[in-house]
């Protein structure tokens, strides 16, 4: 589902957390971008539907980076690449996709850097930046049924199991079709977000 934009984030250059650092994706970033998309490709083919028209040009990057700009900019979706001790570990964001004041968070990770927090600590850093804006009623994470690493990050912060549905776009390989729909509103991540400390990752 795809809506017209209804939050306006406020203008920040980075979130960070301990070693965690989330900011938006730079051109000059993109040489690293296409890297890290191109060595993990087979790690996201089973969850991630875009893997299908993957490897992209990197002249397509290079676009696909400027369009985002464009949007953090306007303040409407927040789209971030995921540095841990200022090495790419993956990409992030706030999106508006899911209707009026409501922000999806989405997140991928480099294969070497599962397993340790920071998926979590990326999505409490964008749940808590979605709720600086006025405008934003809920923040919600959708993740495929069968996809149990990514059904664990909401769950661990504390986000409710709205609802599942029958997914209407094309799955990936690893998708049995029925979208878990989380959702995180402002007076509850006033009480839910001291659960977990994103400051604090496991040891790799």
């Amino acid at each position: 589902m795809s809506t017209a934009p209804t939050v306006r984030l406020p203008p920040v250059d980075e979130l960070r957390a301990g070693e965690l650092v989330l900011r938006p994706w730079r051109p000059e970033d993109v040489p690293v971008l296409q890297s890290l998309v191109l060595r993990n490709l087979e790690h996201l083919r089973p969850w991630m539907p875009w893997v299908a028209a993957e490897p992209a040009r990197i002249e397509d990057r290079y676009a696909l980076v400027h369009r985002w700009d464009e949007l953090v900019r306007e303040g409407t979706d927040w789209i971030c690449g995921v540095f841990v001790q200022g090495e790419a570990a993956g990409s992030s964001g706030l999106h508006q996709r899911r209707g009026p004041g409501v922000l999806e968070i989405g997140y991928w990770l480099d294969q070497g850097f599962v397993g340790h927090g920071i998926a979590s600590a990326t999505a409490h850093l964008l749940t808590t930046f979605a709720f600086e804006s006025p405008d934003t009623a809920a923040v919600e994470i959708w993740h495929d049924r069968a996809n149990a690493r990514s059904r664990a990050v909401p769950r661990r912060l504390g986000y409710e199991l709205a609802a599942e549905v029958p997914a209407d776009e094309p799955l990936a390989p690893g998708e049995e079709g029925v979208n878990c729909i989380w959702r995180m509103t402002r007076s509850r991540w006033q009480e839910q977000q001291h659960r977990f400390d994103p400051t604090v990752l496991p040891a790799a």
